[in-house]
């Protein structure tokens, strides 16, 4: 780096001490090599980055190196123009021009929106219309200002004024640059920074001359040069140097590469040898595997003690087990090629034959005639009857299908039997419920004359002995009352059969705690609380729903307790779900802990003193479960009890 930094320092040099004297002795001669070598600088720049566009990615580079071709041309002009050498015009108005251009190519491309990758022939679309516009307006329209009193031998305003305006332009554009420095590599970065300094400077020096031959103008002509020169520099380290050091760089890394994989590659021969070699011994163990599943296969295959039978896509017979010859009475070599037909009896084998086809087109696991009573024949003609499992497999391109036949003969004997034995009991059970449903009605009739009778006899006896008796008597007959209506609900909860109905839950609980409170005269009132959210229609057995909220709250009214102040029961229902949610809440005796996981339990009492049958809850938890529910309870001891359940909308 050093080296070149003298090798342009020298070069510099030389060109000043050629032009710098040359300026002196003869200043056209000295404008027009000026020019010249400017040209000839800037239209190499072009060459350069046209033939290297394919090896760098700097977008502001290849803007730059297409402008410059345009700036050679306006250059080359103005040297043939220069005192109206060959070209005749205001040579001084192209150049300001001209200046102009190159402070806005080298400035436009900068800015961020410009950023953008274009192609090179977009770049020169642009260039050449803003050159040829320029050049229409000075040589053709005459509307470019006037720069230069061509008389007087001096600037004009704006002339002076565009070269503080080029100046600023260059000064934003050593900015800009700046800031994208890291775009750059360093030297490329040097070069462009200090060229566009100097050509500040350049511009500078040519607002202070009068005529064109003074020292300024002569100034600014060798620093113009010099800038080109190291704007050429640039590109020379940009296009040329770096992509043809990358380019050798990349052949001896390829070289390096190809030797290492020369060696890599006998390398991988010898292991791929070595694991050719292990994998014929692989293969070998896998063929010696594969005979001894194979084996197996039809070890299992011929000791299955079900019929096994494998079928090609036409239904012929390919393979059978010894099941099949024992359970269809044929030998091996009768079945092997034939139809599978010759296993069903006439009348099935058209229709088997079309269903198989079927079948074929879209095969799938299942078990065949599904819901249907399948029939399979004997060799003999006797028919029995089968199941038939079917599982298609393929074989390259062969389909194939295997049915595992059951015979279920045994089965269905045991089925007949046990459907004989149903209907037995279906009719023993409807003879108990009528058996049930008449003696309770016949002792209920009885039950209710002897309530009746003690009824009269409280209000007749006056004798206290005699109505402690008939108290006691009544409360009897009230308990086995209750017993009988008991095993009334219980009969007509076991009833299989549902009859939904539409269910007016207010009209019902309200009932109910009437109900309770006319069945027993109590201590204190008890308050009673229904609470119903919802209004979605609901169905479900009317006559179940009653015995299940019956037994609930007569419970909750009988368990009250009589030593607190208030008592309430409480019935909430929540008819905003899909299944109905009951709570049957009150702040009576409570349950022990111990109990109650038994309440539900058919005669289960909590202790000696209970009032109930012990077949209350259990009959309600029956009607609940039968409706499809579920109860669950919770309850503190002295504190209240709280019974919840939900069923299913019948809807």
């Amino acid at each position: 780096m050093k080296d070149q930094n003298k090798a342009d320092i020298f070069v510099i040099i030389i060109m000043v001490g050629i032009l710098v004297p040359l300026s002196i002795i003869h200043y056209d001669l000295f404008h027009s090599i000026a020019e010249v070598f400017a040209t000839i600088i800037l239209i190499g720049i072009f060459i350069i980055t046209w033939n290297t566009r394919d090896f760098h990615q700097n977008q502001y580079l290849m803007n730059l190196g297409t402008g410059f071709f345009f700036i050679g041309l306006l250059n080359l002009i103005h040297g043939l123009n220069y005192n109206n050498l060959i070209i005749h015009g205001p040579f001084i108005e192209q150049w300001t021009g001209m200046q102009y251009f190159l402070a806005l190519v080298i400035f436009i491309p900068l800015l961020p929106i410009m950023s953008v990758k274009r192609n090179v022939a977009y770049l020169i679309s642009i260039y050449a219309s803003a050159t040829i516009l320029l050049l229409m307006s000075i040589y053709y329209w005459g509307i470019f200002p006037k720069a230069y009193d061509y008389e007087l031998k001096q600037l004009l305003p704006f002339k002076v004024y565009s070269e503080f305006v080029i100046i600023a332009l260059l000064l934003l554009s050593l900015f800009l640059l700046y800031r994208r420095r890291e775009q750059f590599n360093a030297t490329i970065f040097k070069y462009i920074f200090f060229g566009t300094l100097l050509l500040a400077f350049s511009e500078f020096c040519f607002t202070q001359y009068g005529d064109t031959t003074e020292f300024f103008n002569a100034l600014g002509h060798l620093l113009r040069v010099v800038t080109f020169y190291l704007f050429y520099k640039a590109f020379i380290q940009t296009c040329l140097r770096e992509p043809m050091s990358l380019i050798f760089r990349n052949i001896s890394d390829t070289q390096l590469l190809l030797k290492d994989s020369m060696k890599n590659l006998e390398q991988k021969i010898i292991e791929r040898t070595s694991k050719i070699q292990e994998t014929n011994k692989v293969l070998q163990q896998k063929v010696e595997e594969h005979k001894l599943a194979e084996n197996k296969f039809f070890n299992l295959f011929e000791s299955s003690p079900q019929p096994i039978i494998i079928v090609d896509s036409t239904g012929t017979i390919t393979l059978s087990n010894r099941a099949s010859n024992v359970v269809f009475g044929y030998e091996e070599k009768d079945l092997i090629g034939q139809s599978i037909n010759i296993l069903l009896p006439d009348h099935l084998k058209g229709s088997h034959s079309v269903q198989l086809s079927e079948y074929m087109k879209s095969p799938r696991i299942r078990t065949m005639g599904a819901g249907m009573e399948l029939v399979a024949q004997r060799r003999n003609g006797a028919l029995f009857p089968v199941e038939v499992s079917l599982s298609p497999w393929q074989e390259g391109s062969n389909l194939y299908v295997t049915a595992v036949v059951n015979d279920i003969t045994e089965r269905k004997l045991g089925e007949d039997i046990l459907r004989r034995k149903n209907i037995d009991l279906e009719k023993k059970n409807k003879e108990l419920d009528d058996f049930i449903y008449n003696i309770s009605h016949e002792i209920k009739a009885p039950v209710s004359t002897m309530m009746g009778l003690t009824e009269v006899y409280r209000y007749e006896l006056k004798d206290d002995a005699a109505l402690d008796f008939i108290e006691h008597m009544d409360r009897a007959i009230k308990r086995l009352n209750d017993y009988i209506h008991n095993i009334i609900t219980f009969a007509d909860t076991a009833k299989p059969t549902l009859f939904p109905d539409q269910i007016d839950f207010k009209n019902i609980v309200e009932n109910m705690f009437d109900f309770c409170r006319k069945r027993e005269a109590f201590q204190k009132p008890i308050k009673t609380m229904l609470v119903v959210k919802g209004d979605t229609p609901f169905k479900t057995d009317k006559g179940r729903l009653k015995i299940i909220l019956e037994h609930l709250i007569t419970n909750a009214f009988q368990y009250h307790s009589p030593e607190r102040k208030e008592s309430y029961v409480k019935v909430c229902i929540d008819k905003t779900t899909p299944h109905i949610k009951v709570t049957v809440e009150d702040n009576g005796m409570g349950i022990d802990d111990r109990f109650l996981d038994k309440i539900f339990n058919m005669y289960f009492r909590g202790n000696y003193t209970s009032k109930g049958s012990g077949l209350g809850l259990y009959i309600a938890k029956e009607a609940i479960e039968k409706l499809g529910g579920k109860i669950t309870v919770n309850s503190t001891i002295y504190e209240g009890t709280s019974f919840h359940f939900e069923i299913p909308n019948l809807e």
